[in-house]
């Protein structure tokens, strides 16, 4: 059995189907809106093409077709690909950025599907440039040379697919893995200490709005939760040491559980950096401890606010409290905290 694809990009007339039948060839079916199957039971049927000139006039159309998927490539989707890089270069410039936000589908997409289908566009356009260029030349085509099936094509296609999919419904279930409550109503383990656990003063009274009471919690294609805890309160009758109020005290807790420890300490200098550039340095002490039973563990002092990073495995804490306590106290409670979640 012997079968022939005829590069024809548009329906085949019935004196045409007449001529391939009078050769010993019968019609199958088209494939991909741009060749004909025929097959043959004869075991040797009359060739449909002997004129490899006049063979070459048949692939023409779906030359320029695939030129012009060039032109398209070169102009329209290089630089699309470009900008879309760029802007993700822009969006995505530090470690804490990528774990928070970055989808593993977008970038999978791009470094695989992308290239590989440019590559494919590419490779068939030269085939068929070079195919068509032997049969202006005189050379017939090998037939009989020997196929090797390839599925290549198929899994990346199925890649790009999947990805594709992830892409639209990736950021629906992280909304949906979303959770926020009241530090009350959470009831599993916090990972770092609570604000009554630095200030003591029984007189102190924690506010209960929705900003100032709460427990936020997200998981991202690079760390199974992040947390953010928030809360603040007052102490009656007490004032800041300068007169300037009545003393209101205020603590948030942010905790990344990665997935890959080796992204912890640059996901914790990521931190430390955009605060000095937001906040500057002026009037900061700045301290990093050795000795402590976290990996690394850095606390910045400035009258009355302090701001500790900490990372320990694949796990990063950061906390920004503005008080008259001291958190370096509490350094060996946060950590215990923080390895119990």
């Amino acid at each position: 059995m012997l079968y022939r694809l005829e590069p024809q990009m548009t329906a085949m007339d019935e004196e045409s189907l007449e001529v391939y039948q009078a050769a010993g060839w019968d019609y199958v079916t088209h494939l991909a809106q741009g060749f004909h199957i025929f097959i043959s039971n004869c075991p040797e049927p009359e060739e449909i093409h002997t004129d490899p000139i006049a063979q070459a006039d048949t692939f023409e159309k779906l030359y320029q077709k695939m030129k012009s998927g060039m032109w398209m490539l070169l102009f329209g989707g290089a630089p699309g690909l470009l900008v879309s890089i760029v802007a993700m270069s822009q969006l995505y410039q530090t470690m804490e950025q990528v774990v928070s936000y970055m989808h593993v589908a977008v970038i999978a997409y791009l470094i695989s599907f992308v290239p590989y289908m440019t590559y494919w566009l590419v490779n068939n356009y030269n085939q068929v440039k070079n195919l068509r260029k032997k049969l202006l030349a005189g050379v017939p085509l090998r037939h009989r040379s020997p196929y090797k099936v390839s599925y290549a094509n198929v899994i990346v296609t199925s890649i790009g697919f999947v990805c594709a999919v992830l892409m639209l419904v990736l950021p629906l279930l992280k909304f949906s893995y979303l959770e926020e409550c009241t530090v009350a109503e959470y009831t599993q383990p916090l990972p770092t200490i609570l604000l009554t656990e630095i200030e003591t003063n029984p007189r102190l009274v924690l506010e209960d709005d929705y900003y100032d009471d709460s427990v936020k919690i997200e998981t991202t294609d690079l760390a199974d939760a992040i947390i953010e805890i928030r809360q603040s309160g007052t102490i009656a009758g007490e004032m800041w040491p300068d007169e300037s109020g009545e003393y209101s005290t205020s603590m948030t807790t942010k905790v990344y559980d990665l997935r890959f420890s080796f992204m912890a300490d640059a996901v914790m200098e990521d931190i430390v950096a955009r605060n000095i550039d937001f906040n500057g340095s002026d009037g900061f002490y700045h301290q990093e401890y050795w000795d402590s039973p976290f990996d690394r563990l850095i606390i910045q002092k400035e009258d009355t606010s302090q701001r500790l990073y900490a990372t320990a495995g694949d796990k990063v804490l950061y906390i920004r409290y503005y008080g008259t306590q001291d958190l370096e106290v509490h350094v060996d409670a946060l950590y215990a905290s923080l390895m119990a979640m």
